[in-house]
Formats: structure tokens, sequence, C-alpha cells
């Protein structure tokens, strides 16, 4: 059977110093029948007063949106050759 993504692993981080709480997402959560798995990407500093707890959030659309196929790019128009920039420089080189 294979794993359904359930959401994202996020972890509360409260304000330091009068910084926001916020939750950083360090992984994914995964269904596999019963079981609950957690892919951690990352994990944060404990320094930044993270607990240890992880909290689960569903996705509002796991896979993104779904982009259109534009095509190939458009061809590059080329232009001529012209000076490069170099041809007003002396030969000689004094040293």
């Amino acid at each position: 059977m294979a794993k359904e993504i359930i959401g994202d692993a996020c972890a509360y981080i409260p304000g330091v110093n009068g910084a926001k709480n916020r939750y950083f997402k360090i992984g994914t959560g995964m269904r596999d029948g019963d079981r609950i798995s957690v892919k951690i990407d990352t994990i944060p500093l404990p320094g930044l007063g993270w607990d240890g707890w992880v909290n689960i959030f569903p996705r509002q659309d796991p896979l993104g949106p779904v982009p259109a196929f534009a095509g190939p790019p458009p061809a590059r128009q080329r232009r001529p050759p012209g000076p490069s920039g170099f041809d007003d420089l002396a030969d000689d080189i004094p040293f």
C-alpha cells in the first residue's frame, strides 16, 4: 500500500525577545493504513524555544497547482555580430 500524504509536520516556535510565535515546517506527515509516519527534513535548534512537539496540519493542495503546458520556449533571435568594443584598442601594451 502506498503512503498517503496527510499534511505538513510543523514545530511550534514561541517568540523570543518580542518576536512573533510561529510554526516552522520541518517535514511531511504520511498515513500508511492505520499507521502515521513523519518524514523529518530539518529540526529546529532547541535554543529557539522548541520543546520537541510536532504538529501535523492538513495541506490545502498537496501537489500544488498544475502548470499548463505552454509548449517549447520561443526561439531566440540572433543579432548579427557587431563590433566587440576591443577593436579600438592599441596593439601595443606598454609595461
